[in-house]
């Protein structure tokens, strides 16, 4: 109660969403990987910040100045693998208006340890798009579909579809497999989620459309062997 009989206000709270981002900023001042993670995602997104992509690059390497050479079995693991990937996009591309520059060699750097360290499929499909792009590295269709094959075992569609893509069709050095491939893209469609993934299922169709009738039924048999591969 007031001196004058009313009642007393309560402590004022905080918006839910600032009292979460002021608890994982706390968290990750004081180097939790996982609070990392989510702050920095959330600047990469804008999610209840405003977005700021050179806060989330900060932030993510914070997680691999702590934790790149960590066991592949330890709780910080799985932050350290996706701050490689998230890494390794910045360079790909930049951050505009700051010193964080397309840098192909680090991106390859840190979708590679991603990938061959972490074992992680992000990173390896994007050693295989590298590959596969020319981005880089030298243009090599081979390797690209080692890496892009890697990644689509452990269930990864994007990767799936194209090395799907990539074997219907065939490049030099790299021998046309038309069943494999559209085994591969009937894989990605199931999985496939809309709209994001809607190339997936165009890339799909297109296969589908061109392959004969003995294609059409091998790679319906392969797409079973493999799902069922894929379940156990």
């Amino acid at each position: 109660m007031t001196s004058d009989g009313g009642v007393a206000a309560g402590p004022r709270r905080l918006n839910p969403i600032i009292e979460a981002i002021e608890t994982l900023m706390e968290a990750a001042q004081q180097g939790d990987a996982e609070s990392q993670w989510r702050l920095a995602r959330r600047y990469a997104r804008g999610e209840g910040v405003k977005r700021d992509d050179l806060q989330a690059f900060n932030w993510f390497s914070q997680i691999i100045e702590n934790h790149a050479d960590d066991d592949v079995s330890s709780p910080q693991a799985p932050y350290a693998k996706r701050a490689f990937v998230a890494l390794g996009s910045y360079y790909l591309a930049g951050i505009p208006g700051t010193e964080i520059k397309q840098d192909f060699a680090l991106a390859w750097r840190m979708f590679y340890h991603a990938a061959s360290v972490f074992g992680d499929p992000e990173g390896q499909y994007q050693i295989g798009r590298m590959y596969l792009d020319g981005s880089g590295v030298d243009s090599n269709p081979r390797m690209a579909a080692n890496w892009l094959r890697t990644a689509a075992v452990k269930g990864h569609v994007e990767a799936q579809a194209t090395l799907g893509e990539l074997i219907f069709v065939g490049r030099p050095g790299l021998d046309r497999r038309p069943a494999e491939g559209l085994g591969w893209l009937t894989i990605a469609r199931e999985r496939a989620k809309l709209p994001r993934d809607a190339w997936v299922i165009s890339a799909f169709e297109d296969a589908f459309t061109l392959a004969n009738i003995n294609e059409r039924t091998q790679a319906a048999r392969i797409a079973r062997r493999q799902l069922a591969l894929s379940e156990k």
